[in-house]
Formats: structure tokens, sequence, C-alpha cells
């Protein structure tokens, strides 16, 4: 029962932010023996820190302070902790931080008779399906991914199709991973000189920061190079580009096969990187030297509102501006968990803008259909698939 006891004290050290790094390592390593004790931690860490309301919106602010507000808005900041003189000059992610420790300590004595309940279920639970031997310990599956880094020892953190999941990294930085998205990293993450971390799919990253210990994150079409800041980078393998939008900081990218090639990112700035290009620089290396089609774009928020589409996904939400139907259709593969079928080419064209927060699949392709008056479509949904197509003949069950 000792390191039962041992094992809960740490858990609550963590999400009530009062544990040290030698605590968070001693955390980190029992949960690679243990990895379904990661719904656990992750259920008390949703507990401790509430998601915002979907239909929240800001009223207004700069461009980060619009990011303080929303942390505001989802209970992890104190809106005192930041005056307005804040919103006028920099601010910095340590100090956030800190404003959330603040904020941390001051829920514990409100919480602690509701969380107490929460840990007893959860914890009785989940110590009946412990396997009854100490020694024998699950260990986190590698994907064929994850085995192609050629790294000695692995860890992946994987979010299903339709979920999001919320990650804390052995040095304190903080990963949303979208929905249908793969993140890997060294076993001894804390120990290598650069901290670095394969993404395959979505993932929008709040770095803690470490001047000495550069922060580098790996996709297929891009490499980006950190020290702390806050940014959303989307390489899904089946899309046709790969995206980094940075709100806080600043980022350098560079690309696979052409190291001395360099981008510097600003707020407020996207870049965008044709995912043809990454796959010709891996699978040939004659055309290492050919120029890898890129494009920076302004960051926009949505029209009549403040919302930024980019990472509407933080906050449950689907945002989409000027979007075809065909790249907006991987998107709602993804968050709805479907597969989605044009019967024609007609529709993959039309263009979309608009907000999902809390409609259904269904109520999703009403609004869209009403979206579009003059480009019809239809549409069929059959178990976990959807079929489109310009009229109603084509959705004739086979």
């Amino acid at each position: 029962m000792e390191a039962q006891d041992r094992i809960w004290e740490l858990m609550a050290k963590k999400v009530s932010g009062e544990a040290t790094l030698d605590e968070l390592k001693e955390l980190d390593e029992w949960l690679k023996g243990h990895p379904e004790a990661h719904y656990v931690l992750e259920t008390l860490m949703q507990a401790w820190h509430p998601s915002p309301e979907t239909n929240e919106r800001v009223k207004g602010g700069d461009f980060f302070a619009w990011h303080v507000q929303r942390m505001a808005e989802m209970g992890q900041l104190e809106p005192s902790d930041f005056s307005q003189a804040d919103v006028e000059r920099e601010i910095y992610p340590w100090e956030v931080e800190e404003a959330e420790q603040k904020k941390r300590r001051r829920k514990i004595a409100m919480l602690a008779g509701g969380m107490t309940i929460t840990v007893l279920l959860i914890g009785l639970a989940w110590w009946i399906r412990l396997p009854g031997s100490s020694e024998q310990h699950a260990r986190p599956a590698i994907t064929e991914n994850a085995a192609q880094l050629a790294l000695p020892k692995l860890d992946t953190v994987m979010a299903a199709k339709g979920a999001r999941l919320q990650v804390l990294l052995p040095d304190g930085s903080k990963v949303w991973l979208n929905a249908g998205s793969e993140l890997v990293y060294a076993h001894d993450f804390l120990q290598k000189a650069h901290r670095e971390v394969h993404l395959r799919g979505e993932a929008y990253f709040d770095v803690v920061h470490q001047e000495q210990h550069p922060f580098i994150i790996h996709t297929p079409a891009m490499n980006i190079r950190v020290l702390g800041t806050v940014f959303d980078v989307r390489a899904y393998p089946d899309d046709e580009t790969t995206e980094a939008v940075l709100l806080k900081g600043a980022i350098e990218v560079t690309f696979p096969g052409q190291p001395e090639r360099r981008v510097i990112l600003h707020p407020k700035e996207k870049i965008v990187v044709s995912n043809e290009s990454g796959a010709t620089l891996q699978l040939d290396t004659a055309a290492a030297s050919l120029p890898t089609v890129y494009t920076i774009i302004p960051v926009k928020p949505m029209p009549h509102d403040t919302l930024i589409a980019e990472v509407s996904w933080i906050h449950n939400q689907l945002a989409f501006q000027q979007e075809s139907f065909e790249a907006l259709a991987r998107q709602m593969e993804r968050w709805y968990n479907v597969r989605i079928h044009f019967l024609d080419d007609a529709p993959r064209h039309y263009h979309f803008t608009g907000i999902f927060t809390t409609e259904s699949l269904s109520e999703a392709l009403q609004a869209l259909q009403l979206a579009s008056p003059h480009q019809p479509f239809a549409y069929r949904i059959q178990n976990q698939d959807v079929y489109i197509g310009s009229s109603e003949a084509q959705m004739v069950s086979p």
C-alpha cells in the first residue's frame, strides 16, 4: 500500500503544480510501466483544469492577450493576474505559468472535497484492473512510425479519431493532440541535449523555456526549433500541406535534406509547406537540392469574431474559413471519426466558412447544405461512412 500511497501523492502534486522536477521524473518512470494509469491522470488533470464553455467568445484585446483571456475563461488564470497594462506589454510564458500556479493554489480549498470523491472512485476502479504482480508492467506500444525513428527506447502518445488529448511532457511542456495524432519522444527525454519530439498529425504546443535545451519538433515536411513559445503544428500525412501557426515567441523552420535553408516565423504568421515536396525530399536523395515549396501568410481571426480557426480545436470547436469541402471533409473525418466519400468531383471544390461546436455529424452536414444554396449537394450516412454527391439520385443505397 505504501507504493500506492506514493503514486497518489505524486499525482496530487502534479495536478496542483507543486511537484518538483525529481518528483515529476519519478512519476514519469512509474507511468511508463503502467500506461493504463494515464487515463487516471488525465481525468484528474481535466477535473483540476475544466474546459471552457464552447460558445464563449473573446471580446477583444491583443493577439497574445487573447490567448491569456482564453486561459482565464478555461479557469487556468484569474483575470486579475494580468492588469490592463499587461495587455500593452510583452507577456512572457513563464509569467503565465506563475499565474497558473497561483490560480491552482487558490482552487485547492474549493476543490478538495470533490477531488477526494473523484480520486476514490477512479482509484478503486483502477486498482481493481491492475495486474496482481507488481513486476508485471505493461509496456507502451511502439508504432511502426516510431520504430522508423531508430531511437533505442521511445514513448508514444496517441489521440484516436474523434478524441483530443492533453499531454504533459517530462520537462513540463504542455501538448494538446488533435484527433488522429501521434507524438513520439525518447524515453530519456530529459537527458538529451535537445528536447526532440516527432509529430504525426496536429498538436498545440506550450513549450517551457529552457535556453540551453532547445525544443525541436520533427515532421516529414519540416523541422521546427524553439526555445519557449506557443504555437500549433498540423502535419497529417493525408493532407496536402503541413502548417505551423505561431501565437507567441519565435520559431525557426528548416526542411529535411536542406539544413542550410532557415525560415524565421513571427507571431501572427503561418507557414504552409507542400507535403509533396517534403515527400520527394525523403524518398529521393537526388532531389535534395530542389527548393521546398512554402508560403508565409498572416493569421486572421474568423469574420465577426476573435476566434483563430487554426487553433479553434483547442477550445473544442471546429472552425474553417474559405475551406474547400475536400479539405474540410478530412477534418470532419477526424473530428467525427467517420470516412467521407465524394461520389463526384463537383462538391469537392465548394468552399465554406463557419464554426461547429456541439453539432452532431448530421446537423453539421445540414448546416453546410444551407450554406451552399447555389451549390447543392446531397449526403447519406451509413454507419461510419458518409457519401456526398451532387444530387439526391446518387444517395440511393446499393
